[in-house]
């Protein structure tokens, strides 16, 4: 199975450290693993921790200043066996980097971090209680899909934040 690719284009984070955030996905009171592209909302510190927040599912109209768009260096542990970028995911209780999403700003993602047919032009956002954009009918919107580029083996679906 193939996982998310993401490019952090042209967001905040990438210039100013102020954007960034760090912490772990749960779901259930249980660490979960994640793919990279994953929207998440941001909770509060974990306990005994001074940096690492709590990730979680978005519920239905989350205001975008609470929200980061995870974005991990693909680097795996194992290199006796040849591995693609598109086999990175997450692992359950790994502390990973989110982005804070600003309007204005962009990224890229594959198609597999996106339910439904991405086009250029099309709406994204995110359905009640998940972290996975969605094409058209979202609860939560997070912008407009404004390029598609094809790199070599992988097409990128380029997302302006909007809200």
């Amino acid at each position: 199975m193939a996982h998310t690719v993401v490019r952090t284009d042209m967001l905040a984070g990438t210039v100013n450290p102020a954007f960034l955030e760090n912490g772990r996905y749960k779901k259930s009171d249980a660490y979960e693993k994640i793919d990279n592209g994953s929207i998440v909302m941001v909770g509060a510190l974990e306990d005994g921790e001074r940096e690492s927040h709590v990730y979680s599912d978005v519920p239905a109209a989350t205001s975008i200043d609470k929200l980061v768009l995870i974005a991990v260096p693909e680097i795996f542990k194992d290199t006796s066996v040849r591995k693609d970028i598109r086999d990175f995911e997450v692992a359950a209780g790994v502390v990973s980097r989110g982005y804070r999403l600003t309007p204005g700003c962009e990224f890229s993602i594959t198609a597999d971090g996106i339910d439904g047919s991405p086009v250029k032009g099309a709406a994204v956002g995110l359905a009640a209680n998940t972290h996975k954009l969605k094409v058209a009918a979202t609860d939560t919107k997070i912008g407009t899909i404004t390029d598609v580029e094809v790199k070599k083996f992988m097409t990128f679906y380029t997302i302006k934040v909007t809200e």
